[in-house]
């Protein structure tokens, strides 16, 4: 008998052969790290975050705010994979503090600093947030991040110093 079994995004092939009806369970829960880092893949080379088109955030809390073509979108990047994954976006009102009713995604100075629900950590891994203080990506493993650049959203290793945050809920 042979049974298929998905584990994240590989299939398992399990010949069973002479065991009868036999069936393993290979799943697996993937933490909100994990899913960060799976959506973050997912966006790369499109082009919604680039420097030069408009994009409204995906978070309806602050949906009616529009980052403007010619404006980067790191943090926009950031903010809506956090969304999409089910993680509250932090906000800001005026670029420099934090606040739960704010209007647009934190930045990524605001990324080096104290972030409610992360913690700084010194060596990176997937799902991590990674920022410079002026560019902010999604660590996808321990060497590359995705982020929104000019033309798209790329992978890379050009966030190598800075800030490492990590998600505590996971």
């Amino acid at each position: 008998m042979i049974h298929f079994n998905k584990v994240v995004g590989a299939t398992w092939l399990l010949a069973l052969g002479g065991l009868g009806g036999c069936s393993s369970d290979l799943s697996y829960d993937m933490g909100k790290r994990d899913q960060l880092s799976d959506e973050a893949k997912a966006h790369r080379w499109e082009t919604d975050w680039a420097k030069d088109v408009e994009k409204a955030p995906n978070d309806p809390r602050i949906e009616e705010y529009v980052f403007a073509a010619g404006k980067p979108k790191c943090n926009l990047y950031i903010c809506d994979m956090l969304y999409n994954v089910g993680i509250t976006p932090p906000l800001t009102n005026d670029g420099k503090s934090l606040d739960s009713n704010g209007k647009w995604p934190i930045t990524a100075s605001m990324w080096t600093g104290f972030v409610p629900g992360w913690t700084k950590v010194t060596t990176q891994k997937k799902g991590d947030i990674r920022s410079n203080g002026t560019h902010c990506g999604i660590a996808v493993d321990e060497t590359y991040t995705m982020a929104a650049g000019s033309k798209q959203v790329y992978m890379d290793k050009d966030i190598n110093d800075g800030t490492i945050q990590r998600y505590d809920n996971d």
